[in-house]
């Protein structure tokens, strides 16, 4: 018999990487303030919009999408778990 080996590449892939380096420039504007952002409002936005970027990028990534499946389906046994928990103390 013959092993099959998963041929799966190691490392991340380009979005992964890329989101990364978003995460960390937005909160090195954040915390550096190399734009001299004078309100808190403004840096704040910055860094959400920042976080925005880099959630987006990463879920349009394959790592992204079996992350969302993963949710997705930690979502439905939660919701199956729940339902058990009110059938028993009711």
């Amino acid at each position: 018999m013959k092993k099959q080996v998963d041929s799966k590449k190691s490392g991340y892939s380009i979005n992964t990487i890329l989101s990364i380096v978003i995460l960390v420039a937005s909160l090195a504007v954040f915390y550096l303030n190399p734009l001299a952002l004078t309100s808190l409002l403004f840096k704040v936005l910055t860094l959400v919009a920042g976080l925005v970027v880099a959630g987006l990028v990463f879920i349009s990534g394959s790592e992204g999408k079996s992350f969302v499946s993963f949710m997705k389906e930690t979502k439905i046994e939660l919701k199956k778990s729940c339902l058990a928990y009110k059938r028993r103390n009711n």
